[in-house]
Order: structure tokens, then sequence, then C-alpha cells
């Protein structure tokens, strides 16, 4: 086990494995020795009250991190926080997120292993940059419940989240929506897109390329099932909307 302090503006990092205890002067340091050390768990105790870009970028070596007490919350975090850790498998957050408004571009991208994440701690996040959980093969579900209070969501939210089975949109209230949304989650049967029927789409549209396994779709009352058996009015509405470069979604009901 490992353990990072931030004290005056030095990151300490402390590995009881190997008793070694190490200094760095800023994250780029920080991710250096993550990496060199090999370091798999980590506890963090302390961090600036605004932690910057690329924090523990490229750590593939972890496996687990907590962000313990006496931790803080902090007011902002910068982009690619924790991205590409390819092993990581759980993050335990403690208060750390629960001021964040924001959260920048690339949050937990490319975490291909990572299993379950909690969001409970992003209830006060209104808006998000993005490539949010960009490419995090290993999901199976996740809870947007938190996320109630986000009105902006940039583009590839949840992109090439392959695992994932089934993703509840209602919690959302979003206004605007980036393109790429689902892209490639090619598990999931069943999406009701009915709380999308208000959001403004960027101009590319709402992309949801290669959503492969979806069976049923629910937009705006209207329910389309990729089944031979149904009109073909239906069925190339779903082919259009799941395996088309570009999916337009303004949830309207004018194909029934």
């Amino acid at each position: 086990m490992s353990f990072i302090a931030y004290r005056s503006n030095l990151y300490e990092i402390t590995d009881e494995d190997s008793n070694a205890y190490y200094l760095a002067t800023s994250i780029k340091e920080l991710n250096k020795i993550v990496k060199k050390e090999k370091i798999k768990n980590l506890i963090v105790i302390n961090t600036p009250a605004e932690i910057g870009d690329d924090f523990l970028y490229g750590c593939n070596s972890l496996r687990t991190i907590e962000f313990s007490r006496p931790v803080r919350p902090v007011s902002s975090i910068g982009e690619y926080f924790m991205a590409q850790c390819k092993n990581l498998r759980r993050v335990y957050w403690d208060d750390l997120l629960v001021e964040v408004t924001f959260i920048p571009q690339g949050f937990l991208s490319s975490c291909e292993r990572l299993q379950k994440i909690d969001l409970s701690p992003l209830e006060n996040v209104e808006c998000i940059d993005g490539e949010f959980l960009y490419s995090c093969k290993s999901l199976k579900s996740i809870d947007l419940e938190p996320l109630t209070n986000v009105t902006g969501i940039g583009g590839q939210f949840l992109h090439d989240c392959s695992g994932l089975e089934a993703v509840d949109l209602r919690p959302l209230s979003v206004k605007e929506l980036g393109p790429f949304f689902l892209t490639n989650c090619v598990n999931i049967k069943t999406l009701d897109l009915t709380p999308l029927k208000n959001v403004s789409l960027s101009e590319e549209g709402l992309h949801s390329k290669n959503c492969s396994g979806i069976e049923r779709v629910n937009s705006a009352g209207v329910s389309w099932y990729n089944n031979p058996n149904k009109t073909e009015q239906q069925s190339s509405y779903v082919k259009h909307c799941y395996e088309n470069v570009v999916m337009k979604m303004m949830c309207e009901a004018d194909c029934a």
C-alpha cells in the first residue's frame, strides 16, 4: 500500500511495501514516480485545493485508488483526471468531489478495467465536458441519478463503453448534448431516449454508431423495435439511428 499527501507545494509519496519515500514537485513528477515504482494500491490523504491536469494520468500499474480522510473537498479538477489508468478497477472518493461543479475533458477516460464507479460525489456538477468515462469497457452498469443538476454534456459521453448492458437516462435533464453519445455501446438492449426530448444538439447531431445490440428504443412516447416483423418504416428508423454514422435525434414522433 502506498500513500500520497500534499504538503507545502510538494507531493509526498510513501510506499509501505518497500519502505520508500519520495517527493514530487508537480503532477508530472508524481505520475513518473507512480509509474516507475509500479504502485498498485494508492491512498490519497491530502491534495491541493485545485487539482491540475493529468492527475495520475497513464498510471497503468494502479488497481485501486482511495481518497481517504483527512482528504478535503477540492474546488476543481483538471483535464484527463486519472485517465488512461488501464488496470484501475475501483475508485473510492469520500468527499473529494462534492464541491466540484464542472467536470473537464477526459474524466477517467480509457480506464478499460474499471468495473464500478460511484458518481454520488458529483451531485453538484452542472456541466460535463467531453470524453466522460470514455472507453471504460468493463463497466456493466452505471447510476446517473447523482447527475440531476447537469444541464450540459460534451461529446463522447460513455463512448465505447462496450460492457454496458443498460443505461437509465431518466435522471438527466440536460439541455445541451454533444455528439458520439453512447457510441459503440454494443451490449445495450433497451434505451429510453425520452429524457433527451428537450435537448439542444451540436451541429453534428447525436451520433450513436454501432449500438448493434439495441432491440428497443423509446423516443418521445413512441417505441421502435429493431425487428423485421415490424413495419419497414420503423425498422429503417432504428437502422438509421443505430447503424448509420449520424443519428440526428430531435425526439420527434413523426415517423409513426
